[in-house]
């Protein structure tokens, strides 16, 4: 497929991930929103009377789920019939107890160190390298203000972040960014946090949760921010991509620590 400078090339598919539970916690907010909207299929798209279909990946907790995530995308090129110049979005969420809005990460950082183990049991906490000889953090290429205001359009409180830990979640922003860029994939990426959801107080949490929320301290999300925030996120991605198609595709860029 040749395209011509400003022609409108419409995103006509989205991926959604979430992640499957992790250390003492027995669920996980983002895999209950991407099983759901996996099976919904199809969200409404940015111009009303169009669908963009939508796929679903529920990840384990480990540190190469990037790669899976690339790979599926491949893949969805292949099952619509799309071309390497059709745009493409991937919403992609993990759960962070600590934070009171839905998060968009807009850095990541080509390192490992946390205090949680993955699913498989591996722990790391010395600061390795995701990827070797690579560069030492990404900027994403998402207009993350836009997404803010597409999201408190609807009432779903948000905020930017530069730093999305050092663990799984950090691990796929940054793989993805360094993937996206590398391989110059027209693909819009965006990993964002929730917090628990009310869904989750019903479950049996830790201590170190329930402590402050008997104390009378609000710590769980509506169900609906995600309910309503993702399938929003795609949308704006989606239009975002769009415009960005038309013109001189950017993706994530290099940054430094210094």
């Amino acid at each position: 497929m040749t395209v011509r400078r400003g022609q409108q090339l419409r995103v006509k598919a989205a991926l959604v991930t979430g992640y499957l539970p992790f250390g003492a916690y027995p669920d996980n907010p983002t895999r209950r929103v991407t099983k759901t909207l996996g099976e919904r299929g199809a969200i409404e798209g940015i111009r009303g009377k169009e669908f963009i279909q939508v796929f679903s990946l529920i990840l384990p907790n480990q540190y190469d789920t990037h790669e899976t995530v690339m790979q599926r995308i491949r893949e969805i090129r292949r099952e619509c019939g799309l071309s390497q110049e059709e745009p493409l979005v991937v919403v992609s969420g993990g759960l962070s107890t600590s934070i009171r809005a839905v998060s968009l990460e807009a850095v990541g950082w080509n390192e490992i160190d946390s205090k949680y183990a993955t699913q498989d049991g591996v722990l790391i906490n010395d600061g390795r390298a995701i990827v070797s000889d690579a560069s030492d953090g990404y900027q994403t290429n998402v207009d993350s203000v836009s997404l803010m205001l597409n999201l408190a359009a609807v009432r779903v409180p948000s905020v930017t972040s530069a730093d999305a830990g050092r663990f799984t979640c950090n691990s796929i922003t940054f793989g993805m960014f360094h993937l996206l860029h590398v391989e110059g994939e027209r693909t819009l990426f965006q990993f964002y946090h929730s917090g628990l959801t009310e869904t989750d107080s019903r479950l049996e949490l830790p201590s170190d949760v329930r402590e402050p929320y008997a104390a009378g301290i609000k710590i769980f999300h509506p169900d609906k921010w995600l309910e309503i925030g993702v399938p929003v996120m795609v949308r704006g991605l989606a239009r975002q991509a769009e415009a960005l198609a038309q013109d001189e595709w950017k993706n994530p860029i290099p940054i430094s620590k210094k």
